[in-house]
């Protein structure tokens, strides 16, 4: 699908992974949280094995796979 190819083309910034190591190595506990797509957020949390993640928007497809609404965090009820 278009969505995961878009995803598929995401970048690491350089860096990232190395300090998302150094920080759990020191004990911490990482998690990312951003206002992008939820999947986009996802998809970067499993590149950098970040266990948390939330995206504040969330895309909604049809039975279909078609993309018919965004829904941001802040406006689910």
């Amino acid at each position: 699908s278009f969505i995961e190819s878009a995803l598929s083309q995401f970048t690491i910034r350089e860096g990232a992974a190395e300090m998302v190591a150094y920080l759990k190595g020191k004990g911490y506990h990482v998690a990312l949280i951003s206002g992008s797509f939820d999947i986009a957020v996802q998809r970067i949390a499993t590149l950098l094995r970040i266990p948390i993640a939330v995206g504040t928007t969330q895309l909604i497809f049809n039975e279909g796979g078609l993309l018919t609404n965004m829904q941001h965090l802040g406006d689910r009820k």
